[in-house]
């Protein structure tokens, strides 16, 4: 099942989601539903809780996640093949999605080692 949605972008952004469909094959609406996808979180019957939220068994699992190894393996190809200067517009979609995705998990993985030291749980990093 889908829905269709109408939506008014700003034309820069419009203009960049349609290079990169022409360059990939792709439609414009396959692009931003991609890009969609990779962007919000998997569940979204509830939200993720606030890093506060979470008991000390969650808290210390967080502090201690990592990227899945399949996404960091391809991330870190697309960033050579990016240092190489040879990353296609595909490439480069893909590899601003798992950043993305990185970066997110980084946010989240900070707090909760903020959370863990605040609530005792580990040592300060500076100690």
């Amino acid at each position: 099942m889908s829905a269709q949605v109408t939506l008014n972008l700003p034309d820069e952004l419009y203009r960049r989601a349609q290079q990169l469909a022409a360059r990939s094959g792709r439609e414009v609406a396959d692009i931003l539903t991609a890009t969609l996808a990779a962007t919000l979180p998997n569940d979204t019957t509830e939200p993720p809780k606030r890093v506060e939220q979470l008991d000390d068994r969650e808290i210390l699992a967080l502090a201690e996640s990592q990227m899945n190894e399949r996404l960091e393996a391809r991330m870190s190809v697309l960033l050579e093949v990016q240092q190489a200067g040879t990353l296609d517009d595909a490439e480069a979609f893909e590899l601003s999605l798992l950043l993305y995705r990185y970066q997110e998990g980084s946010l989240r993985k900070a707090e909760a080692l903020a959370e863990a030291v605040r609530r005792g749980l580990r040592p300060p990093l500076n100690a």
